[in-house]
């Protein structure tokens, strides 16, 4: 199916008014108010499934920020977007299964909540790795067709599906969409159909940034909902908005990456009139105003730091943005100048920006980084002439007593404390306690304590404790603490290190580590804790934990505990991955894995709730769930289907064995293509009887057999009554058979004690046989069976207690002979 032309865009494509806000029908502009729906009690519900996966697979790198991106989408559409809190569903690094699972709870919420209703819509967003055939989930692929099969299965008015992934748009290629500027649409009501929006096309990569924290299409789609792409300036921001100020600043701003430019893309097949309204900014508690006589790209931050929007203003047009209340830091950049302000929005409150709330701060000199050039305004190098230049010297006590000056590198130095409140180069001296209100480059020391309330590049030093809100690059070095947003270098800290954003180097603390996405190491004398993914290492003498996935290994005295693990957990107790491990596990006590491909090492147990493929190696036990390769312990080995080996001192016990099993006991469902050794082997398929036959030395024998169709070993005892004694024989032996007809044919070999009138004293004369038999079957568990025996004796020196009959016998020499010989008896069993 084609894409209809740009003309048949302009009189199909979609909008309606907000779900749920009842301002949206008091709006002036009649043609989209939202309430227009004729049936029904004229109402509109919208429901939000948002998707993060980190995760993409072995091969591919962990993202770092498709979870958060995910969280932001849902929070933008719940602020502002008509979002109910319990129609909003957030799933992070979720399974097929758990993604098959998310469609069937979001269609049967829709199917309950329709009745009544005349229009429901359904707003999905996933962000995360894919290829051009699907979805990847943890390793796992989801395919376009399945997806868009499950959302078509939900009964909603309109489904609009947001993909933020590596050539997401092969999905609109199944329809064919393509890469294209933003549509527009008219502005009426009742719309009825799909629209696929995705971050890239078919054969492009999409990108993420440490300089935003965000995937570049979410940061600008977002931006955009929050009033940054409202060029019509009604206060609501329609589908065709929002894809249009994404489409083109998800462009500009991936020019000149090494991952190349990324163009957006959609697929929509919708039909009625009206406009998909995303958001309005009267659904928000507080707006910011960026009025008309400003110009050029702002950056918006909470006061977290969190960029939370940004956006290029033309002079000639006002802007609105809804935000959450609170206080905000504002940077613009124009003409190679920064100038910032700051301001607080109250609940309720309505905040117009003007030229004069705005001062000048230098820029920021960087360097581009190995993994790819960063274009954007807020991180490119800037000229040096454009910065003061110099060298200055300032002194600060702690009433704030300082000399001006306008240096590019300065140093200040305090007794009390020593507080920048401009952006500062240079080094920062105090007894007690440095402060930077903005940006610093250059570095802080002092006795007690350093603080930053925005970035940090440079260094941190302090007997005590060591905060940079806005991120450290360089290093952090206290006795006590250190804090940072996020870290790229090292935080080192007698007592402990906490990064409430992204590591990206090194902790080293006596007691205890803390970040939420670590790229480099963890090393504490007690703990470390990663929130989210590891790639690199955590060591620890008590224990790691990581809530995401670990690339790399994880070492501690006691514990280990991480999600998917790529490389090893080493722990004097126990080892814990809660997802796939790939890679080994050695504790002293217990591993547990989800499912395993390398190997686990215990000195107790090893679990695996997962299929394994390699080997288990216990003390105790081992458990998994397909086995393809090796269990072995010393006391039990447990699987539910083996392809491989089982060896365990006392018992092996799996459903279907498709190796051996060797053991004292041997149990299974099946092991036709397979064979199990041991003293008793029972499957249910298998080979299980009791045979009661004679030989040619007058011997009763009671022998039981059990193991596979085609292999068994048994275990068999006999008398020999006389006149003048009673001679006791027990043998044990192996074999195998083949069915023939409504018959068998069977050989086995085994060795028999002898012990005349039931002494034990000593070894006994041994009978080494040979036996060849046919077999035919009278009823289902009975048969006849005879055959030819081929017979060694060994005295040892002891009286000849077995002849055979008519002396037939062949003397090897003086204590060895044997002989041919028959076999007859009956067989109870299969």
């Amino acid at each position: 199916m084609n894409l209809p032309t740009m003309a048949s865009i302009l009189a199909s494509i979609s909008v309606l008014a907000i779900p749920g806000t009842p301002l949206a029908a008091a709006k002036a502009h009649p043609a989209s108010a939202a309430g227009q729906a004729p049936a029904g009690d004229g109402s509109i519900r919208r429901y939000c499934l948002a998707i993060g996966s980190n995760f993409g697979g072995p091969a591919l790198d962990s993202l770092l920020y498709a979870g958060s991106d995910a969280a932001t989408f849902g929070r933008v559409l719940g602020e502002m977007g008509g979002v109910k809190r319990e129609d909003t569903r957030l799933l992070e690094n979720p399974t097929p299964a758990g993604l098959d699972s998310a469609f069937a709870g979001l269609r049967d919420q829709v199917l309950r909540d329709r009745l009544g209703r005349s229009r429901t819509e359904v707003v999905l967003y996933y962000s995360g790795h894919a290829d051009s055939r699907g979805l990847l989930l943890g390793g796992n692929g989801f395919d376009y067709d399945r997806f868009r099969r499950k959302l078509d299965s939900i009964p909603a008015d309109v489904r609009i599906a947001v993909l933020d992934a590596c050539a997401s748009g092969a999905i609109t290629r199944l329809k064919g969409g393509k890469h294209r500027p933003a549509f527009t649409v008219d502005a009426s009501s009742d719309m009825r159909g799909y629209a696929f929006i995705t971050s890239s096309s078919p054969e492009e990569a999409s990108q993420e940034s440490d300089q935003i924290g965000s995937s570049f299409f979410t940061h600008y789609l977002v931006s955009g909902l929050r009033g940054a792409a409202d060029v019509s300036g009604d206060g609501k921001v329609t589908l065709g908005e929002a894809y249009q100020f994404a489409f083109h600043e998800t462009l500009a701003r991936t020019e000149r990456t090494k991952g190349g430019p990324q163009h957006p893309a959609y697929d929509m097949k919708l039909s009625g009139t009206g406009d998909v309204v995303m958001t309005d900014m009267r659904a928000t508690s507080s707006e910011l105003v960026l009025g008309k006589d400003l110009e050029g790209r702002f950056f918006i931050r909470n006061p977290k730091g969190e960029l939370v929007a940004e956006l290029f203003k033309p002079g000639s047009r006002q802007v609105e943005l809804g935000l959450p209340p609170g206080a905000y830091s504002i940077r613009l950049e124009r003409n190679r100048t920064l100038d910032t302000a700051s301001i607080l929005l109250a609940e309720g409150g309505r905040e117009t920006l003007s030229p004069d709330r705005f001062g000048r701060m230098p820029r920021e000199a960087t360097a581009f980084r190995g993994g790819g050039s960063d274009d954007s305004p807020a991180a490119a190098s800037v000229n040096p002439a454009a910065a003061p230049s110099g060298v200055g010297f300032e002194y600060s006590d702690q009433i704030d007593m300082r000399a001006g000056m306008d240096a590019k590198y300065a140093l200040s130095v305090g007794l009390i404390l020593n507080r920048q409140q401009r952006p500062f180069h240079g080094l920062q001296l105090a007894l007690f306690f440095n402060h930077a209100s903005m940006a610093l480059w250059g570095g802080q020391v002092s006795v007690f304590g350093n603080f930053g309330r925005d970035s940090v590049q440079g260094a941190q030093t302090s007997v005590f404790i060591n905060t940079a809100s806005g991120g450290i690059k360089g290093f952090q070095g206290a006795a006590i603490l250190n804090v940072a947003k996020g870290v790229t270098g090292g935080q080192g800290s007698a007592v402990a290190n906490v990064d409430y954003g992204d590591l990206k180097g090194g902790q080293g603390a006596a007691v205890l580590n803390v970040a939420r996405n670590v790229r480099g190491g963890q090393g504490a004398a007690v703990a470390n804790f990663a929130i989210g993914s590891v790639t690199g290492g955590q060591g620890a003498a008590v224990g790691n934990f990581a809530s995401g996935s670990v690339k790399g290994g994880q070492g501690a005295a006691v514990f280990n505990i991480g999600g998917e693990v790529e490389g090893g957990q080493g722990a004097g107790v126990i080892n814990i991955a809660a997802g796939h491990m790939r890679g080994g596990q050695g504790a002293g006590v217990l591993n547990v894995a989800r499912g395993v491909e390398g190997g686990q090492a215990a000195g107790v147990l090893n679990l695996s709730f997962g299929d394994v493929e390699g080997a288990q190696v216990a003390a105790v036990l081992n458990a998994g769930r397909n086995v393809r390769g090796t269990q072995a312990s010393a006391v039990l080995n447990a699987a539910r289907d083996v392809k491989g080996a089982q060896v365990s001192a006392v018992l092996n016990a799996a459903r279907d064995v498709d190796g051996c099993q060797v053991g004292l006991v041997n149990i299974s469902r099946d092991i036709r293509n397979g064979i199990p050794f041991g003293l008793i082997n029972y499957s249910h398929t298998g080979l299980h009887s009791a045979n009661v036959w004679m030989d040619e030395l007058g011997f009763q024998h009671f022998t039981l057999l059990s193991g596979s169709r085609g292999f068994y070993t048994y275990l068999s005892a006999g008398e020999k009554l006389t006149v003048s004694r009673n001679v006791l024989i027990l043998g044990a032996g192996m074999g195998g058979q083949i069915p023939i007809g409504r018959g068998y044919a069977a050989a086995d070999m085994g060795v028999y004690d002898l012990h005349d009138n039931l002494d034990f004293d000593g070894p006994g004369p041994e009978l080494y046989r040979l036996r060849v038999m046919a077999g035919r079957n009278l009823l289902r568990y009975l048969s006849v069976f005879g055959g030819l025996s081929l017979n060694a004796f060994w005295h040892q020196g002891g009286d000849a207690t077995a002849f055979p009959v008519g002396g037939y016998e062949l003397k090897v020499g003086d204590e060895v002979y044997g002989w041919p010989g028959l076999v007859a008896g009956i067989r109870i069993g299969v």
